[in-house]
């Protein structure tokens, strides 16, 4: 197995996983800092606002739905494959 060596931002997320919680990488310290770099930092401003944009549109999205119409009901299953 030819395995890739971790880039410096890869290994930098498994430095911050929370030892109780080894999927929890996002916790208070953390917002903390971006918090403070959100007062100075114009491309993650950039970005918190994009962000904010686009997941307001969602949320007026009407939710997905599926409807079977008929009376074969296997059409979701050949669809799905």
């Amino acid at each position: 197995m030819n395995l890739l060596p971790l880039s410096k931002a890869q290994s930098n997320i498994l430095t911050n996983i929370v030892n109780n919680h080894p999927r929890l990488i996002w916790n208070k310290q953390r917002i903390d800092e971006i918090k403070i770099l959100l007062k100075t930092d114009q491309a993650l401003q950039g970005l918190l606002e994009d962000v904010i944009v686009l997941g307001s549109y969602i949320c007026q999205q009407p939710p997905a739905s599926y409807h079977i119409t008929g009376t074969n009901v296997f059409r979701l299953l050949r669809m799905s494959r």
